[in-house]
């Protein structure tokens, strides 16, 4: 399990949802859409919440991975 922060009242939630229509684009319409941490090290917050397809949010942990491994070697190249 993940041990990501959890900072979001129903009241705040609630909010997200009129402005993004998260609910009924998931429920009603079937949209394949998740609600994302706009910035990894920040919890689920008030302003850190963004609605992205799953191909969308798979491709952004993917570049996200992707940046970890290229600053690994680099630091791998810099000991040597």
């Amino acid at each position: 399990m993940r041990d990501v922060p959890f900072n979001l009242s129903f009241s705040d939630f609630s909010e997200f949802d009129d402005v993004t229509d998260y609910t009924a684009r998931r429920t009603l319409a079937g949209e394949d859409i998740t609600v994302d941490r706009i910035k990894e090290k920040v919890g689920y917050e008030k302003n850190n919440l963004q609605v992205l397809t799953r191909g969308e949010n798979a491709a952004k942990s993917n570049q996200f991975r992707a940046t970890i491994a290229r600053m690994r070697k680099m630091r791998k190249h810099r000991a040597k």
